[in-house]
């Protein structure tokens, strides 16, 4: 997915536009499902708040087995 966030107001500073993209996928094996997320996947390092950037690029996974 592509996240288009506008200009918006943070601490009475304007905090400038930007553009993110996501992914996400999943499986499942049986009892097994694996799931992983990309957030920030071009490393745009975009304001989240007034003088606090983003993480940046970070991959999340997560192995799970039913019972």
């Amino acid at each position: 997915r592509v996240r288009v966030v506008g200009r918006r107001l943070d601490r009475t500073q304007w905090l400038p536009d930007y553009a993110a993209l996501d992914a996400a996928a999943s499986a499942t094996w049986s009892a097994w499902q694996v799931t992983a997320q990309l957030t920030d996947a071009l490393d745009a390092r975009y304001p989240v708040r007034f003088r606090v950037p983003s993480a940046g690029r970070t991959l999340a996974a997560t192995v799970s087995r039913q019972f």
